[in-house]
């Protein structure tokens, strides 16, 4: 059964419905989908909010409490990157996951170290708060994929200051093997970013009343 979410609060009421009846309606363009077999009306606003509550209905609740989203999902969350086939998870290392894997087949299970740190809790479930969200992206996602994203997030004001600041304070331990390449790609996402805002900043802005 899929689900639909018709509010875009933390608990919102839910409807289940079958495939061909969620077909029928997109079709309509009454609904979207957001991630599998969860959908939401298409009145609905795209925030971040929104994503996090699919985010909880694909987790349910047994495992809600014990992982957090991260890396590309928590991208999507923060509208930074495309829909995941699969929600990424992170969970402790120290837990036994072997049955999870089996019992939730929308989820990707990370087995990290510290997943609630520099986590924040959005609608009701855990996600990697920004600066941690980027620094998984930058050492853990492929080279297109990481670019993307990092270039999305750095539109997102002062956060590359505060990733800088994070770095600068030790607050992050990457194996050296690892550490080249996040640099590289932090790098080249900001320079791109700072571009891109530079080139909006000197557009010509269109006066209103050019056009009358």
């Amino acid at each position: 059964m899929s689900t639909l979410l018709i509010t875009g609060i933390a608990d919102p009421p839910r409807h289940d419905f079958t495939a061909a009846e969620m077909s029928s309606l997109r079709r309509d363009g009454l609904v979207r989908e957001l991630l599998p077999q969860v959908w939401a009306a298409a009145s609905l606003g795209d925030t971040s909010e929104l994503r996090a509550v699919a985010a909880k209905h694909t987790i349910g609740r047994a495992l809600l409490p014990r992982v957090v989203v991260g890396w590309a999902s928590a991208a999507w969350v923060y509208g930074w990157g495309t829909e995941p086939c699969r929600l990424e998870v992170l969970i402790d290392q120290s837990k036994r996951t072997t049955s999870t894997h089996r019992a939730y087949p929308h989820l990707l299970i990370h087995e990290v170290q510290d997943p609630l740190d520099r986590s924040l809790s959005l609608a009701g479930v855990f996600v990697s708060d920004p600066v941690r969200t980027v620094l998984d992206v930058a050492r853990h996602c492929g080279d297109e994929d990481a670019r993307r994203i990092l270039v999305r997030a750095f539109q997102t004001p002062d956060l590359i200051e505060s990733v800088q600041t994070h770095i600068r304070l030790g607050g992050l331990y990457v194996p050296q093997r690892h550490r080249s390449r996040m640099h590289s790609r932090l790098s080249r996402a900001a320079k791109t970013a700072r571009l891109l805002q530079r080139q909006r900043a000197e557009a010509p802005q269109t006066d209103a009343s050019d056009q009358s």
